[in-house]
Formats: C-alpha cells, structure tokens, sequence
C-alpha cells in the first residue's frame, strides 16, 4: 500500500507542477479568451474538436459554454465537432481520417468564428487539417497541446502545456478550458464594470417625442427611475456622457439654442439630485456621410479627445436603437440595449444579421444601472 500511495503522491505533485508551470502562459490564455469573446460579441460562435480523451475535453468545454460556468446566464454558441457519428464514420469512410473535423469545419464554420482544436501531441493530422482550414475560412484558430506541439501548429494562438506526458497534458487542458469559459463568461455575462457610460438621451434619460417634432425644453421630462439611476451611476465615479443624433436641427424643427437649453435644464434638475452628466454630444446632419451620425462614431471619438483617459473596451453604450449599440459594438463597448417585447427583439435580430450581439437588453435605465452596471458578482454555485 505504502508503493501505490508513493505513485499517487508523486502523480499529484506532479500535476501541480506543471499547472503552476501554466503561470508562464496567462497573457496567451487572455488573448484567446480575448479572442473568443470578440468572436461570440460580434455573433460567431466556438467550435471544439479532437480526438479521444480530447474529444470530451472538447465536448466538456462546449457544454460549459452552452449550459453555464459560474453564472445563470443566456447560452454561448459553442459546438465540438465530435458528437454526431454519422458524419464521423460517413467523413472518414469516404473521404480519409484526416477530413472528420475539416469538412465539418467547411460546413458549419464562418469567417469571425473561433476554432480550437486539442491534441496532447500537437501531430494529429485530422486537428491540424481542420486548423488550417479554419485560417483559410478566416477563423480564428487555436491550438491546445503539450510540450513540442507548438511545432506543427497551423494555429494562431498556441496553448502549449510544457509537459510530454499525456495525462497530465490532458489534466492541463481542462484547467485551461476552464480558464477560457471563466474569462468569457464573465466578460459577456457577468457586472459590467466599466468606467465610462455613453448614453442616447431620447428613448433613454427622457420619452421620445409621440410625434415628428424633437423634445424642447418645455416638455422636457426625464423617464421613471433615470435620475435616480445618473445619481447611483454618478456616485460610483462612473464617467456620464449623452451622444445624441439630433436631425431635427436639420430638419428646421429646432434650432442649436433650443437645444442648448433643453441640455441645460437638463443637467440643472440632475445637479439639484446630487447627479451628473461629463459631457453632451449631438449630430445635427439628417442622413449622408458625416461622421458624427451614429451608427458612426464620431461622437464618441470626440468626447474621448475631451477626456483621453477613456477607454472603449471599459465602456458602455445605452440606446434604445439598433444604431445606438451598433456604434458601440463597432467601438469594441458593451452595449445595453432599452426596450421590451417585440421591438427588442426586432432590433436583436437585426444586430444578429450585422454580425453583432447586443450583451444585455433592459426594460430601463434604472434597471440597467442597477442590475447590470453597479450590481456585485454573485456567481451561481452547484
């Protein structure tokens, strides 16, 4: 007995070892998790696939993706490649071993979409023929191995556990599979965290206008729980900025004083509640070239050279319009889309048809505030 409790200590040191030896690697498990988060915002999806006890690490971390890691939260598109058995055998019969993943991978795959393949040894011809066809789709492709797999990689990013022994190669793999769904999961559907919030004013802070004419001073009024959500957001040192198109300017139906002192009021009854807005930015232009109409982003490119210290990858955009969170996707921001039943999901489909996704959909500014951009992480444990 003392032999074989001699074997297990030496395994489990063994395996701390090299998953320690990991620490070397993070800043590439950050990149691809960087890379499989850009991939599922912009609505592709992660495709998983090896061989033998690969092939469940593929199918295990395709299912965390789908089902949950952490957090209750929608499903993350990810499939593994080696589940249906009549393409399987029907591929390798027909067409060679070495086509089971590629031509599934031709099948299902678009260029956006992330590809990652596991192989202990990094020499499985089927992997890497379906990593080479992922590039050549425009893919981003990922390659999990062990020592001297990175070799033979026809991968972008090139996860390599620096080990030669099988077992622990695998006992890696997962932990790094873990790692990605933790980063992914928490940055798609976890709080929010961001230092800056732009908002479109109409639709958002205030009603829009029942009809054709814009909002003027006079009518002004802001939308249930939305200055009490700016106070909380302004308390917390979250950065406030209003990006607006305003073609009614264009249009003839307000003039640039008008709204001046609409913004003026504004931010006067805000101040009074202990609340703030950094900056105000609108387009006059109706429709045409100009920059500054969202879903360009001129705005927001304008109010970062007012504060430079911005960064869209910690920001958040808050609109109630397809063109609202596109110029905040196209800016790498989170984006917050306002809006209830049909109309939401309207826009939803649409953002999906532009290769986008919108990462929440709220019935309000408080409720966004609130659930999503002030809330505390409170992970859902089994």
């Amino acid at each position: 007995m003392a032999g074989l409790q001699d074997v297990v200590r030496s395994r489990i040191e063994s395996a701390v070892s090299i998953q320690r030896a990991l620490e070397a690697t993070a800043p590439k498990i950050v990149a691809v998790a960087g890379a499989m988060i850009r991939s599922l915002r912009t609505g592709g999806k992660i495709v998983l696939f090896g061989n033998g006890g690969s092939a469940a690490d593929a199918q295990h971390i395709a299912g965390e993706l789908v089902g949950r890691y952490y957090l209750d939260r929608r499903p993350l598109s990810a499939i593994a490649l080696t589940v249906n058995t009549s393409s399987l055998t029907a591929i390798a019969n027909d067409y060679g071993f070495t086509q089971v993943f590629a031509r599934q991978l031709e099948s299902v795959g678009r260029r956006g979409d992330a590809a990652i393949g596991i192989s202990t040894s990094g020499r499985s011809a089927n992997v890497l023929e379906a990593l080479r066809v992922a590039q050549r789709l425009g893919m981003v492709s990922v390659l999990l191995t062990g020592r001297g797999g990175e070799d033979a990689a026809a991968a972008d990013y090139c996860l390599a556990v620096p080990s030669s022994d099988t077992p622990r190669i695998q006992e890696a793999h997962i932990l790094i599979g873990h790692l990605l769904c933790e980063l992914v999961e928490a940055n798609l559907c976890g709080p929010l965290n961001v230092q800056t919030v732009f908002l479109e004013r109409d639709g958002v802070v205030n009603p829009r206008s029942a009809g054709r004419d814009p909002v003027r001073s006079a009518d002004f009024e802001f939308l249930p729980g939305a200055k009490e959500a700016l106070r909380r957001l302004s308390a917390r040192q979250i950065r406030l900025i209003i990006v607006t198109n305003q073609q009614g300017i264009t249009r003839g139906r307000l003039t640039e004083a008008e709204l001046e002192d609409l913004h003026g009021r504004m931010l006067f009854e805000l101040s009074r509640e202990g609340a703030r807005i950094d900056g105000v930015y609108y387009c006059p232009p109706d429709e045409g070239e100009c920059a500054c109409r969202k879903p360009r982003t001129g705005l927001f490119l304008r109010a970062q050279a007012d504060f430079p210290d911005i960064e869209f990858e910690r920001a958040a955009v808050i609109g109630d319009s397809l063109h609202d969170v596109e110029a905040g996707a196209r800016l790498g921001c989170r984006t917050i889309l306002v809006g209830e039943g049909e109309r939401a999901e309207a826009v939803a489909e649409s953002a999906g048809r532009r290769h986008f996704v919108i990462d929440r959909v709220v019935s309000s500014l408080f409720n966004a505030a609130v659930e999503h951009l002030l809330a505390d992480s409170h992970p859902t444990t089994l």
